[in-house]
This record gives C-alpha cells, structure tokens and sequence, in this order.
C-alpha cells in the first residue's frame, strides 16, 4: 500500500493513478474527495495537520 498525500491535485492524482496502473494499491490522503479518482483507490480525507487522521492513513 502507497499512501500519496494531495492524492486530490494535479501532481498527486496523476501519480496515484501511475502507480495503480504498475499494479500498486494506492491510498490517497487530502482534505478533499476527487471525482477523477479511480474506483480501486482508497481515499481518507483529512488535513496533515490532523495527527489522528493521519496516523489512520498510515495504518
């Protein structure tokens, strides 16, 4: 499991979806939901500064 933090902005999401399609599960951690993400990605949405949301991303 990957986890890519600003999974939700341009960098980020192309990078999750890079890494879904080389095979890789992908958790994405942002404090907004995307509409393009991708049905295999899992998504947790908090702020970095959140250190219980963050820590649950983590896991």
């Amino acid at each position: 499991m990957i986890l890519v933090t600003g999974g939700s902005g341009f960098i980020g999401s192309h990078m999750a979806d890079l890494l879904s399609e080389t095979g890789y599960k992908v958790r994405i951690f942002d404090r907004r939901d995307s509409p393009y993400r991708r049905p295999e990605q899992e998504m947790i949405i908090g702020d970095l500064l959140d250190p219980e949301k963050l820590a649950e991303a983590a896991k």
